[in-house]
């Protein structure tokens, strides 16, 4: 007897009650269970695919947490280089005032350079060319405006240096003349010591009268050179003003926040040069008057 037949034959019974067993389970039974076994699957494949969309949810969600991250990094970043770039040009204005030490105006191109770079590794080429043009811009009029200052601070100096010697001078006037009246109250008459105090006070005198005709030559002979000194310093402020508005149209690209950067230059040129124009009325005005 073939094996196949053997089992049959030996396992018949079993199989007969398992089969009847099937047959005699009601088709409500077989119906209910269906729709159990329908309903699991579709919440299966159901969770499988909400499992899907919400790990596609949470990787778009944590891209964009990144992308507004880097985002605000810029942000502060462009904030803070425009900030440190308008500090930079105003240097250029401020060299007009003799009264500013060097050292603060250099301070300030000091505290530029790093921040200037913290925009170079984040900026895209085209804005950090625009940076480096004005950056260097800025660097060689700088240092070219500050030897033409030297001459207009040495000047001042020698200036200061002859009206603390007619401050002396005065003193030394009122000295001698104090001294006079107290002999003249004393009642003693010392023509001797008059004399001599007449000759101190001559002396006061001619050197006060020197030191004023030296001022007055060193003004004479700088204030015109100075007022065109001052002009200068304030049209390569405007002027280079004017061209930081090529870095900002830059920046606010990277920002996504142009609109019309035509108009935004338009509107940056005609307001350096009406300061400039304002300015220059402003010193000729003074120097006539």
């Amino acid at each position: 007897m073939p094996l196949l037949g053997a089992f049959a034959s030996s396992k018949g019974h079993n199989l007969n009650d398992i089969i009847s067993l099937f047959q005699n389970i009601p088709d409500v039974v077989w119906a209910a269970l269906i729709a159990s076994l329908l309903t699991l699957s579709g919440v299966y494949f159901t969770n499988k695919q909400g499992r899907k969309l919400l790990e596609k949810q949470l990787n778009h969600d944590a891209k964009k947490i990144r992308i507004d991250r880097s985002h605000d990094l810029k942000k502060d970043v462009f904030l803070e280089a425009a900030a440190s770039f308008s500090k930079a040009i105003s240097v250029i204005g401020k060299l007009s005032n003799l009264e500013t030490p060097v050292e603060d105006l250099a301070q300030i191109l000091d505290n530029h350079s790093p921040i200037a770079s913290k925009m170079y590794l984040i900026a895209s080429e085209d804005t950090v060319e625009k940076a480096l043009d004005i950056s260097n811009e800025v660097s060689s009029v700088y240092l070219e405006l500050l030897t033409e200052r030297r001459t207009f601070q040495n000047a001042k100096s020698e200036i200061e240096g002859h009206r603390a010697i007619i401050q002396k001078s005065h003193s030394e006037k009122d000295r001698v003349l104090e001294t006079m009246k107290e002999i003249n109250l004393s009642g003693v008459q010392d023509k001797l010591k008059f004399d001599y105090l007449n000759g101190l006070f001559d002396m006061a005198e001619e050197t006060r009268t020197k030191a004023a005709a030296a001022i007055s030559e060193l003004e004479q002979k700088h204030n015109s050179d100075y007022r065109v000194f001052v002009k200068r310093c304030v049209k390569e402020y405007a002027r280079l003003s004017i061209g930081i508005s090529e870095l900002i149209v830059a920046v606010r690209s990277e920002l996504n926040t142009a609109n019309d950067n035509l108009r935004f230059s338009t509107i940056m040129e005609k307001a350096m040069d009406d300061m400039n124009d304002n300015f220059e009325a402003f010193v000729d005005k003074t120097a006539d008057s």
